[in-house]
């Protein structure tokens, strides 16, 4: 069922996605939080 692969590609996508996101993000914050510290 090629609709079911699909799916499962765009919940890979969608969670890898997330990830980087958060990890930008917390980087980001992390970057802010150690500027500010100095």
């Amino acid at each position: 069922m090629p609709d079911a692969d699909e799916s499962i590609l765009l919940n890979k996508e969608r969670k890898l996605f997330r990830r980087i996101l958060f990890g930008r993000l917390a980087f980001y914050l992390g970057l802010n939080v150690g500027g500010n510290n100095e």
